[in-house]
């Protein structure tokens, strides 16, 4: 039973007034004249039993006829249709349609999405004049939506037929929040909510700080059937996730893309063909078993042969489910950075002599020689890089670079016997130590060097040193060691080789100078490899190749080289360029990219086409699994949603549903019942009061 004006039932405390004037009635001593006590107890046997009878009779008409008073104006109802009492009430109702990927799954009755279609067409033909609908996708930005009641039906089908399957998770709280909000403004006293989905099991996931009830009002939520679960699907694999696993990325030179394949089906997958493409183009294939309910890497491989940034897919052969058969990573293909060498000729010689060789091979990037920090200071945002190979530096010109580093720039300092130089390395948190002698018959040695790192990853043909290249680590004769970072490079003396995250930038401290008076490092095959691949992760690392989930905000930091450039431009994933919203930050400027609502890869780039940033944007996983849930548990799960979880009603699939809908709108109004029986209360009280005062006269 539900009450359509539940708040009069607090008048019902108003039963309690005859039951209090019963009560003190009984404490009030009357004083009565006997001429004689001879009928006394027979009066006590006879007329006082009458009397006791009488009061509690007039006791219950009377709190009777105000309990079926309030009711009448509480209006009760019930499902049930009865004689003379049946109604069917104008009503407010949303439908929630679930457009999400898994919807696109077909059975013997079609495209799961397009069951879901035609019940909603089924539902509104089952509403009458006067009633009002709005149409709520599950699936979706729905804040982009101007969601509104219409009572032209045919406004409402035509919404319906422009529903499309979107990339996002079917998100019930978020519709039932918005829903919420809707009913504010419906016109009926009734109201209906229509949840129209395949059951899939991820439409009930919540934060975990999100377990509450959301819908806080008199609604009623109907749940018509969509599918029979696994029932009737074909086979449904997916690709879950990519990873660019190649640290430093290079044209013509190969990239590795590792690929998690899920069979979310109860069949075996034998021979899946895996595609790896670069901007929609397919550059590699492999095939791979993924038994029923596992999961499988695969890892293809192809160079990219142009700069820039790069849309990277993996994709298999279509299914169940379309959309989750391709999965994105974005990769960018930097350009050369801008390299600064500071420091005097003797100090600075051997890394001037690396970048020289761009000569020879134009993918070493080009460099600017400053002989002191003087000479460089005023010029560094025009560089990606800054190698600090000797001199001094002045407190001033230690604040400046701090702050280009923060900004996003990257420092290589060698340690020197300037002191300002030392301030400088230990206020980025790097602990310097003093100088250290080696003995001529036993010098320093590297004793641990990161293979896994980015900059060395790839150098060494075996990973444990055992080649050649292990042969090649330098002696040292002398060194500071900088520790209290990531260490690189570890010597027998302690830190080596650093690195420092500071604000957006880094810096990257050795604890020797690039002269071969110090150590046998510069004259090594290891010093220009290290130098040069220094200059390629400092690109790396400021540009942006991460992944998002569609509807996340995305920020993406200015290099220093680019601050302050106006004609920076964000291309979405349909090919739409829109100018870039920077934004001043403490650490320097960054670009906000709105959420996007569809998956592909989003581009950052300039006017002369430089590449920011290639972020990849990918719908849940969830999607893909056909895992659902019963109806009952559909329904009771819907039902901790609403306040009054008894109003979540699953509909008989095996009826037509337009019936079904009108049977459960339809009930009686049970307010002329209470009207009736409490007009025959009051008659009673009056008959059996005239009654007995007509006696005791």
């Amino acid at each position: 039973m539900n009450f359509l004006n539940p708040f009069v039932l607090f008048g019902l405390a108003a039963a309690s007034i005859p039951v209090l004037l019963h009560l003190l009635n009984l404490r009030r001593l009357k004083t009565v004249d006997f001429s004689t006590l001879r009928f006394l107890q027979a009066l006590r046997e006879s007329r006082v039993r009458a009397l006791k009878i009488q009061q509690i009779l007039l006791l219950v008409l009377r709190t009777l006829l105000i309990i079926f008073a309030v009711l009448a104006f509480a209006r009760p109802t019930i499902p049930t249709t009865l004689p003379l009492l049946g109604v069917d009430a104008k009503a407010s109702v949303v439908l929630l349609i679930d457009n999400s990927a898994s919807m696109e799954a077909a059975d013997q009755r079609g495209s799961r999405f397009r069951q879901a279609q035609a019940a909603a067409r089924s539902i509104i033909a089952a509403l009458k004049d006067g009633d009002e609908v709005a149409i709520l996708p599950l699936a979706g930005d729905v804040s982009q939506r101007a969601v509104s009641f219409t009572r032209t039906f045919s406004v409402a089908l035509s919404q319906i037929d422009q529903l499309q399957i979107a990339d996002g998770r079917a998100d019930i709280g978020r519709a039932l929040r918005s829903t919420e909000s809707l009913l504010d403004n419906a016109s009926h006293v009734r109201q209906d909510v229509m949840l129209i989905t395949d059951g899939q099991r991820n439409i009930i996931d919540r934060d975990d700080s999100d377990t509450g009830v959301i819908i806080r009002r008199d609604v009623s939520m109907l749940i018509p059937t969509i599918g029979e679960g696994n029932k009737g699907l074909e086979r449904n694999c997916s690709v879950d996730s990519v990873v660019v696993r190649t640290a430093l990325v290079q044209p013509d030179k190969a990239v590795e893309v590792e690929s998690w394949v899920r069979n979310g089906s109860s069949t075996d997958a034998s021979g899946l063909t895996v595609w790896l493409s670069y901007n929609g183009v397919r550059v590699a294939q492999r095939s791979i078993d993924v038994p029923r309910g596992e999961t499988r890497s695969v890892i293809l491989s192809a160079p990219p042969r142009v700069r820039g940034s790069i849309a990277v897919s993996v994709e298999i052969e279509d299914d169940a489910i379309d959309r989750d058969n391709v999965r994105y990573a974005g990769l960018v293909v930097p350009a050369l950075a801008s390299v600064a060498i500071v420091g005097p000729d003797e100090s600075s010689r051997f890394v001037n002599v690396t970048f020289g060789l761009r000569k020879a091979d134009p993918s070493i990037p080009p460099s600017t020689a400053f002989p002191s920090m003087a000479d460089a200071v005023r010029q560094l945002g025009q560089f990606d890089v800054v190698y600090l190979a000797g001199g001094a530096i002045r407190p001033s010109e230690a604040s400046a670079l701090m702050q280009y580093v923060t900004g996003g720039g990257t420092v290589v300092v060698f340690a020197t016997e300037d002191a300002g130089t030392v301030d400088f390395i230990e206020a980025a948190g790097i602990r310097v130590g003093p100088m250290t002698y080696a003995s001529d018959d036993r010098p320093m040695a590297i004793r641990q060097l990161d293979r896994t790192h980015p900059v060395f990853a790839g150098v060494f043909a075996s990973p444990t040193g055992s080649d050649a290249a292990g042969r090649q680590l330098p002696s040292i004769r002398r060194q500071r060691t900088v520790d209290g970072a990531s260490m690189i490079i570890e010597s027998t003396l302690g830190g080596f080789m650093v690195e420092q995250a500071v604000g957006s930038g880094r810096i990257v401290a050795f604890g020797v100078a690039p002269t071969s008076e110090w150590s046998s490092f510069p004259g090594s095959g290891l010093f220009p490899a290290t130098m040069v691949r220094l200059a390629l992760y400092s690109m790396s690392t400021v540009l942006s190749q991460s992944a998002v989930a569609i509807g996340e905000r995305i920020q993406v930091p200015v290099p220093p080289s680019l601050a302050g450039r106006s004609d920076i431009s964000v291309i979405d994933a349909t090919g739409v360029t829109s100018p870039a919203a920077v934004v001043e930050s403490a650490n320097g400027s960054v670009i906000v990219v709105p959420p996007q609502p569809a998956a592909g890869v989003v581009r950052v780039v300039t006017a002369d086409s430089v590449p920011l940033a290639a972020i990849a944007v990918n719908a849940p996983s969830t999607e893909s699994r056909l895992d659902y849930l019963e109806p009952e548990a559909l329904r009771d799960a819907a039902g901790r949603l609403l306040e009054n979880g008894d109003q979540a009603v699953l509909l008989d699939p095996t009826k037509p549903l337009g019936a079904e809908v009108q049977r459960a709108r339809t009930g009686s109004e049970l307010w002329p019942l209470c009207v009736v029986l409490a007009l025959l209360c009051a008659l009673a009280e009056m008959l059996v009061a005239t009654f007995w005062a007509r006696e005791t006269a």
